[in-house]
């Protein structure tokens, strides 16, 4: 009896040591692949914050690029009605009008000059896609940081202008002109609030 328990007791450790060595892999491959699986997950989710950010950045990239257009398109057309006032002026030989459009034109040159700037840095980014895009809406958005800083400078020179003109055409376009400037450089991109994502949408209804 004493003997059987013996040779029963040797089997079974033999069968315990042998399911260990053949176990220990599976165990060891499973381990493994948990840990790809959570550094794909991560990998993933790293992607889509990435990604959600390029969004965002791309929304307000694509609001500065509709904004700046229309803005220097306006801005265009009340320069060449300036233009013509001045060229008016200059046919009546009203000398005092025409030096107040002349100086007003300057300003104009000047506004429309900071948004051509804009545009320029803007239309760079047309062609730039991913984690570059990122790099690159960081540097617009230093470049309109920038510009806005001489908006102070020229807000004083603007408003100096207005308390001195007296031909009434050129007061209105000059007011004109430094509501404009005001407005375009009133926005900040850090303010835009996030794209809310469409699935978001349907369950608020």
């Amino acid at each position: 009896m004493r003997r059987g328990f013996i040779y029963f007791l040797i089997i079974f450790l033999l069968g315990a040591s042998s399911y260990l060595i053949y176990a220990a892999p599976d165990v060891e491959n499973g381990s493994d692949k948990t840990e790809a699986e959570l550094e794909a997950q991560a990998e993933k989710e790293d992607k889509e914050e990435i990604a959600a950010i390029e969004k965002q950045a791309r929304f307000v990239y694509e609001k500065m690029l509709k904004r700046t257009k229309e803005y220097r398109d306006g801005l265009d057309n009340e320069f060449f009605t300036v233009n013509s006032y001045a060229r008016k002026a200059i046919e009546a030989k009203d000398y005092n009008s025409e030096r107040e459009f002349i100086n007003i034109l300057s300003d104009y040159n000047s506004v429309l000059g900071d948004l051509g700037l804009m545009q320029v840095i803007l239309d760079l980014g047309k062609s730039i896609e991913g984690e570059k895009f990122l790099e690159y809406y960081n540097l617009m958005e230093s470049g309109f940081e920038r510009l806005k800083d001489s908006f102070s400078l020229k807000n004083e020179v603007f408003l100096g202008r207005i308390d001195k003109l007296k031909n009434q055409d050129a007061l209105r376009y000059e007011k004109k002109l430094l509501r404009n400037y005001k407005a375009y450089f009133e926005y900040d991109p850090r303010l835009e609030k996030p794209v809310e994502p469409e699935a978001n949408k349907g369950d608020k209804k």
